[in-house]
């Protein structure tokens, strides 16, 4: 019996959860590159939680940090205004727990190089691949 506080069935939780993220945001995708300004209090919003998450992580706090993205998911991706802002803050911040699916599906949406590195929750400027680029590339897998 798998307990919930295992930090397995964390895991395999919170990659479930990213997939139907992924399928979300793909039916929210359109046939050419978009990029999209964020509003100001979604970016002060998205930082002040990024710095709890931040702190969690630095305190090596990682069991508190899931819990927080757990927290958080539902009421992040229930904003349909700012879901791509918020995805990809969430996909950084699991990035460290699933590396492979947090990287291949952040791979999939956003039109930057790196998904970690360099990564600023102020920067209001988002870019989103094609649709037809991701519906090419499930294909092809």
């Amino acid at each position: 019996e798998i307990k919930k506080d295992n930090i397995d069935y964390k895991y395999n939780a919170l990659v479930k959860k990213i997939k139907k993220v992924e399928q979300v945001i793909v039916s929210k995708m359109q046939d050419k590159e978009q990029r999209y300004k964020v509003p100001e209090g979604c970016l002060k919003n998205g930082s002040e939680l990024f710095k709890r998450y931040e702190f969690m992580m630095m305190n090596k706090k990682f069991n508190k940090a899931i819990d927080l993205i757990e927290e958080n998911i539902k009421v992040l991706l229930s904003d349909e205004e700012n879901i791509f802002y918020n995805t990809k803050m969430l996909l950084v911040m699991l990035y460290p727990f699933i590396p492979d699916s947090a990287e291949k599906i952040y791979g999939n949406i956003f039109n930057d190089d790196d998904i970690y590195e360099g990564y600023d929750p102020m920067n209001p400027m988002i870019n989103i691949k094609t649709k037809e680029i991701i519906l090419n590339d499930a294909n092809e897998r």
